[in-house]
């Protein structure tokens, strides 16, 4: 929550600053670049902890602690991200499709 507020005020003072000495246009691209880093900063955040959960419950399951562990999930564990990533939007796609957005 305190990322993003920081996010937010820091987003707002480039608007203001932008559209003061700019103009309209480069305060469309600075909203477009914020949005652009807070939202990959938080699809990294996601994938770090999620990643160290499956890791440490493998390591709790009885896994060896070696590099072939840790190369199966991550294996798994990037394979499902990406899956997920695929099937969610073509799903979705599909049932907007179908019944509609409403």
């Amino acid at each position: 929550m305190e990322v993003h507020f920081c996010f937010a005020k820091l987003n707002e003072c480039l608007k203001i600053l932008c559209s003061y000495f700019f103009g309209e246009s480069l305060q469309l691209l600075v909203n477009k670049v914020s949005f652009f880093v807070s939202k990959n900063i938080s699809i990294i955040l996601l994938q770090v902890s999620t990643f160290s959960r499956a890791h440490k419950l493998a390591m709790a399951r009885g896994f060896a602690p070696d590099i072939g562990t840790s190369l199966l999930i991550s294996g798994l564990w990037t394979a499902s991200f990406h899956l997920g990533n695929f099937v969610g939007p073509t799903a979705s796609g599909f049932m907007v499709e179908a019944w509609g957005f409403r």
